[in-house]
């Protein structure tokens, strides 16, 4: 499995190209809907194939999902707040 810095790489290169939004956004309707946070998703983000998709939840976990099958195939915790190293 890859490194957190894979990730971390990822989650950069999304964040550094945003995309303008359109001016009168078309309505749509949602094509799947993916459980797996404990609380909801705050952020998710494609890469530029659309073939991995990154959620970000207020459960403090990072998932990667395979959108050729929609399942996660990696998932990261942060640490509480107050918790550190040993």
């Amino acid at each position: 499995m890859r490194s957190i810095a894979w990730l971390l790489g990822l989650a950069a290169a999304l964040v550094a190209t945003p995309q303008p939004l359109a001016a009168d956004p078309a309505p749509f309707e949602p094509v799947r809907t993916l459980e797996a946070h404990a609380v909801r998703a705050r952020a998710v983000a494609f890469d530029d194939s659309g073939r991995w998709l990154v959620s970000g939840g207020s459960d403090r976990r990072l998932r990667v999902w395979d959108t050729t099958t929609w399942t996660p195939r990696a998932s990261w915790s942060a640490p509480k707040r107050g918790d550190r190293d040993p």
